[in-house]
């Protein structure tokens, strides 16, 4: 393209050139100025001026005011003026009357003597030879260059110029001047004028004076005027020169006066131009809106062209049309362009014959512009990189300087770009303004081109924003309505280069989706703003909008789970929060980032779906953490609609997917450093999830169980170990608060502060599920944490109900389970207790402590547990503020044994009484629980609690009694042995209604007999006197005892005696009877695992207050005697006491005894039998000096037909073995003795010793 702008050079005397630059973004009028250096040639008088030789006159361009223009500026030149020839004997020299002939700055116009002078025009002095018909002349050049005083390169100046030659005239018929101008594209006379044109003396155009007229000195008078347009000005040559008819210059003159001598002038102001014609330039912009925001020109864009035209001459231009007809792939829509200076042609579309954006009959006035502005749209072309060429053109005609109407050639657009600048001192009288900002860039050249843009082919990238909120953990999902997702609307989605340089961003529509159209070949960052993603449950936040705010103070976050046709759970940085929305670069740490290569077709489904339940690390706060899930379930309502995969439907359960590389040793750990709430009713955090989704954690990163194990309660029941957790929540401060309905807490390492809260006082957590878990300690092993636990309660229920099971509660610092009351009741099954109370005595594994307000508190069943090695007891029951409860089939072991160093309490189970007045009102079972090894006593029940039924419990090696009923100073604050028994209460035939269990009595044996399998006993419920419960029905429930010598006691009061009570280790059976007179009962029942040699134990209930167990009782020695005899002379069998044995003078008989014990141990056990009257004993009867056989564990009947094997005897009494025979004594001659001994003869033992004696 070229740059024209508009300059003014100052009049000079003879002749005048102005220069008019135009600029199709503004014009300016500058002046040239050539004030002369002081050391050009021919300076002074009688100096010549050389052909070749030049003067330099530095910075000649200046404003209006005349003022230079700055070195800097792109209009500032140096002029170089040379003196190309001489002619006709011309020459350029100083004389007396005018020493300065090359540039004569002392000039005065018309001839006066007085007033300014005109140093900045060119005013040279060509004298002629006094020589008649001669021409005469000289070339001069101006060569523009460089404003830096040295450079001598050409350098054009920007523009067209007008050249006007003042006062060319003539001095009657001796001589007439004459001006040719060189290379002029256009020249002219004034109309009247006093000059024609002439002859060309150096190939240029030639005008000279007609020699009727002159002017007063050098005259401004246009009669004398001739004038000459210039394009782009380089080197500009002009010729100056005089014509001499018969009479020569000087021929009226003396030779003194200088008639020869032609002083000329040159102005360069368009004004004074005496040459009409308009200097009409065209400049065409193009500006893009960027309806998809690629930064290039495609489909569906907007391009606005503006084109300005100008007339910087000095004749307007009449029914001038400027015509644009458009391209092939850019519309316009009729009439939708704006003229400025001008009036529209509302028909104007750019195709067929409505290509004339103007009306008719307009004109472009000198110095004026019209500027047209013509929007268009860009449609689909056949190939990328299509060039778009617009040039616009123009028509119309104008009136020269002799009246004639000419027409005005067709003047086409020249592309600029706003990288031109043009002259400050443009304004808007001129027409020129900028070119719009942000124009299209075009190619600079000297050409006049066409406004050109390039078109590009461009493709959409599009996809869907959607909300799975049934993902239940493993790989993300693909979008499909039908498993539960819902598409989000206005859902901030960012478009980046592959570099990650911002490109646009675009909300989602309704239906979630999005499209980023008009995209080059490329690779693309597609990112979504995570803190505009919305849930479509009942709660999620209001959407955005507009695509610059986020949600209003939302404080719900999601998770990614799938991007572009890919899993990717927990998006690019698992550990972090998605940044802000940006308009720079992509931020680091950006979650939802797909890469996208766009090529020859669209691109689709680029898919981003998200869930607000998934975790991904181990974060205390932020997206993707254990706090973020708890914050997003609390504000998302509606959980009955869920359907998460492999979850429990209808609930909002967690899904935990932290990646390996996240974990410690196999262990999420997270660490909470304030409380965590959870508000939401149907909420689970259930970490076993951890382990099932295998896509971020292969399987189980912590294998192993925890646990003792194994079978517990009298039925053995089995009790599980529990996996070790892969989640671990450690709290510094603050509890996993729980303040709604129907909570799940599952497969949870939880320690540090006050870990699990159930309820609050005024919201309930009922129906709660607390499973697997591990409470108190880390999920390596359930052992004593590193540091001291800090928490009051592993489990808290301030106001709840529903099941804990299968968990280990360990190491609190008070009690492992505290419960207060709420809902239906708790059920507390499956669970191992271990070390509670480990920094703060009287910490139990169990506390019920209940509530004051009536019907607050609930059942609560305990059942199937370890409970073990608390610091207190095993289960405390808080009277008066308990309800009925059951405590069944647990092992309760070790209490008081475990924990802090210092006791309160101490056993297995403990109803304690707050003060001295409290009562209960509750009515409990304890039944078939193992209650062994506590620190004291198995069952405490202090005054004021009744209706505790305890049966078929099995009781041993308790540091006290099996029950223990404490006297009326068993309270907190009262007697220290409140919660550890005070031994033995003994019967007193009466109840007490305050008292443990109304002081129930146990049962007293009289009487037991164990024969055939069969149990036969009878005793007493009282004091063997009292009438109290007589005709009561009472339930007697014996045991066998194990007496570990430490609950010895009295059995009535006041009797002084001390013996063992219990413990009743082994349940074998019930008596349901009617007491007799004075309390008395008997009855049978099997023995099962009852020997002969064990004791018996019992308690009695009577209307469901048990009492402690009974004094141990055992059945006395149950002997069996037979006497057998025969005769071994005649070899005869054995006969008894119904037979005879026959025998003669001199026979031998033998007689035998068996022996057994049906009852218990026989202790010093001595048989004897005396020698039968007439028969004399033989004490060699068997061996030499042994006359005794002694069958141990054998035993002969009537029949036999011989003494069993065994050992002999020797007959002396004196000797170590166990029989004797002596031949004195007795009824006859002599007795035989078996004598077992302090040991005597064992529960169930038998033998048969026999001696022989002979017949006189």
């Amino acid at each position: 393209m070229k740059i024209k702008t508009l300059l003014r050079l100052g009049q000079g005397i003879l002749g005048l050139v102005a220069l008019g630059l135009g600029s199709g973004a503004g014009a300016s009028n500058f002046d040239l100025r050539f004030i002369n250096p002081g050391n050009c040639p021919a300076a002074t008088n009688g100096a010549n001026a050389a052909v070749g030789s030049s003067c330099r006159y530095l910075n000649v361009v200046a404003d209006s005011s005349g003022n230079a223009l700055p070195v800097s500026s792109i209009y500032q030149r140096d002029v170089i003026i040379k003196l190309e020839k001489l002619v006709g004997g011309a020459i350029v020299k100083g004389t007396a009357t005018n020493s300065n002939a090359w540039d004569n700055d002392s000039l005065r116009l018309n001839g006066a003597t007085t007033g300014p002078t005109y140093p900045q025009f060119f005013t040279p002095t060509v004298t002629a030879p006094n020589t008649a018909n001669t021409t005469s002349w000289a070339e001069f050049s101006f060569q523009f260059v460089a404003p830096d005083g040295s450079s001598s390169a050409t350098l054009p100046l920007p523009g067209a110029f007008y050249m006007t030659s003042f006062d060319t005239d003539t001095n009657g018929a001796a001589l007439r001047e004459f001006i040719e101008y060189l290379g002029a594209s256009g020249s002219g006379l004034a109309s009247p004028t006093s000059d024609k044109a002439g002859a060309a003396v150096d190939g240029g155009t030639n005008y000279e004076a007609i020699g009727t007229g002159t002017g007063s000195g050098i005259a401004d008078d246009p009669l004398y005027k001739a004038s000459a347009q210039f394009s782009t000005p380089g080197l500009v040559k002009f010729v100056v020169g005089v014509r001499q008819g018969a009479t020569s210059c000087n021929a009226n003159n003396n030779a003194t006066n200088g008639s020869c001598e032609r002083l000329s002038a040159y102005s360069f102001q368009i004004a004074d131009s005496v040459f009409l014609s308009p200097n009409v330039d065209g400049y065409k912009s193009v500006k893009l809106t960027d309806a998809d925001g690629n930064n290039v020109v495609s489909a569906g864009d907007t391009l606005t062209y503006t084109v300005t035209y100008i007339n910087t001459g000095n004749a307007a231009v009449s029914n001038f049309q400027i015509t644009d007809a458009l391209p092939t792939g850019l519309t316009a829509t009729a009439g939708a362009q704006t003229v400025t200076g001008a009036t529209k042609n509302g028909a104007y579309t750019g195709t067929g014959a409505n290509t004339g954006l103007l009306a008719t009959g307009q004109t472009l006035a000198v110095n004026g512009s019209i500027t047209v502005t013509i929007p268009v749209t860009v449609g689909t072309v056949a190939a990328d990189n299509t060039v778009l060429s617009n040039q616009t053109t123009t028509s119309g005609n104008y009136t020269n300087a002799l009246g004639g109407s000419v027409t005005l050639p067709s003047v086409s657009s020249d592309n600029v770009d706003n990288t031109n600048v043009f002259p400050s001192s443009v304004t808007a009288a001129t027409g020129f303004t900028a070119v719009p900002g942000s124009s299209i860039a075009q190619t600079q050249a000297s050409s006049i081109d066409s406004t050109k843009v390039t078109v590009r082919l461009t493709r959409a990238i599009s996809g869907q924003i959607y909300e799975d909120y049934n993902y239940g953990g493993g790989a993300g999902r693909a979008y499909l309505a039908a498993s539960g997702m819902s598409l989000r609307p206005s859902v901030r989605v960012e478009l980046y280069s592959n570099a990650g340089a911002y490109i646009t961003s675009a909300l989602t529509n309704a239906s979630g989706a999005y499209t980023f159209a008009g995209q080059l070949p490329g690779t693309y960052k597609v990112r979504v703003v995570n803190s505009f993603v919305t849930s479509s449950r009942t709660g999620g936040c209001a959407v955005a909008v507009n695509v610059s705010t986020p949600p209003a103070s939302c404080t719900q976050l999601p998770v990614q789970t799938y991007i572009n046709g890919a899993s990717q759970v927990g998006g690019a940085n698992l550990t972090g929060t998605d940044p802000a929305l940006s308009t720079g670069t992509l931020p680091a740490g950006a979650q939802s980032v797909a890469s996208v290569t766009v090529d020859s077709s669209d691109v689709a489904n680029v898919d981003f779906g998200f869930n607000f339940d998934t975790i991904v690390n181990t974060n205390d706060t932020g997206q993707g953490s254990l706090r973020q899930f708890v914050t997003n379930s609390n504000a998302l309502l509606g959980n009955s609609s869920l359907v998460q995969v492999g979850q429990t439907p209808g609930r909002e359960t967690s899904i935990f997917m932290v990646p390996t590389a996240a974990l410690t040793g196999g262990v999420a750990i997270i660490n909470l450093a304030s409380i965590l709430d959870v508000t939401d009713s149907d909420t689970s955090i259930d970490a076993t999830t951890q382990t099932a989704n295998t896509t971020t954690s292969t399987g189980d990163t912590n294998t192993g169980a925890l646990g003792t194990g194994g079978l517990v309660g009298v039925d053995n029941l089995p009790l599980g170990q529990v996996n070790r957790p892969e989640v671990e929540i450690t709290l510094a401060s603050g509890s996993l608060q729980v303040s709604a309905a129907n909570f799940t807490l599952r497969g949870v390492a939880l320690h540090g502060s006050n870990e699990l809260v159930l309820g609050t006082g005024t919201n309930a957590a009922d129906n709660a599920l607390i499973e697997k878990n591990v409470f108190g300690t880390t999920a390596k092993a359930f052992a004593l944490p590193a540091s001291l636990p800090s928490a009051q309660y592993g489990i808290n229920v301030v106001n709840g109900s529903g099941t804990i099971q299968n968990n280990l509660i360990g190491y609190s610092a008070v009690s492992g389970i505290n419960y207060l009351g709420g809902g239906v009741g708790l059920i507390i099954q499956n669970n191992e207790f271990q070390q509670s109370g480990y920094v703060s005595a009287g910490g139990d594994a169990i506390t019920l402590t209940g509530s004051t307000t009536a019907g607050f508190a609930k059942p609560v069943t305990i059942t199937g547990n370890l409970i073990a090695s608390s610091n207190s007891s095993g289960i405390q029951f808080e009277i008066g503020s308990v309800a009925n409860n059951t405590v069944a089939n647990n092992t309760i072991t070790a209490n008081g044994r475990g924990g802090a160093a210092t006791r309160l309490e101490g056993s297995g189970i403990h109803y304690l009484a707050r003060n001295a007045t409290v009562n209960s009102t509750n009515s409990d079972t304890i039944t078939k629980n193992v209650i062994y090894n506590n620190l004291n006593s198995g069952v405490v029940v202090n005054f004021g609690q009744k209706n505790v039924a305890i049966s078929q419990n099995s009781f041993y090696m308790n540091g006290l009694t099996s029950i223990d009923f404490t006297a009326s100073d068993g309270y907190v604050n009262g007697n220290a042995n409140y919660g550890q028994g005070n031994g033995v209460t003994p019967n007193d035939g009466a109840t007490v209604a305050r008292e443990g269990n109304t002081g129930q009595d146990y049962p007293v044996f009289t009487v037991i007999t164990l024969g055939g399998g069969i149990l036969d006993v009878t005793g007493y419920v009282g004091n063997g006197t009292s009438t109290s419960f007589d005709s009561k029905s009472a339930v007697i429930e014996i045991y066998k005892a194990d007496d570990d010598g430490n609950q010895n006691g009295a059995v009535l009061v006041g009797d002084g005696k001390s013996v063992p009570h219990g413990e009743g280790k082994t349940y074998l059976g019930t008596l349901t009877v009617t007491l007799g007179a004075k309390g008395a009962f008997s009855g049978t029942l099997p023995a099962g695992a009852f020997t002969a040699n064990d004791s018996l134990t019992a308690t009695a209930t009577i209307v469901g207050n048990t009492s402690e167990f009974s004094p141990n009782i055992k059945q006395a020695p149950r002997i069996t005697l037979l006497k057998l005899g025969r005769n071994s002379t005649q070899n005869t069998t054995f006969v008894d006491q119904n037979g005879t044995v026959g025998a003669k003078p001199g026979d031998t008989v033998e007689y035998c005894i068996a022996y057994s014990n049906a009852g218990s141990d026989a202790l010093n056990f001595k048989l004897t039998d005396n020698v039968p009257v007439g028969m004399n004993a033989l004490t060699d009867g068997y061996v030499v000096s042994k006359g005794v056989r002694w069958a141990d564990g054998t035993v002969i009947a009537a029949g036999a037909t011989a003494a069993p094997t065994g050992s002999d005897l020797t007959s002396t009494d004196t000797d170590s073995d166990k029989g004797s025979l002596t031949s004195t004594g007795g009824l006859g001659k002599g007795i035989m003795t078996l004598d077992l001994g302090a040991i005597g003869l064992a529960a169930g033992g038998k033998g048969t010793v026999c001696f022989r004696a002979k017949v006189p």
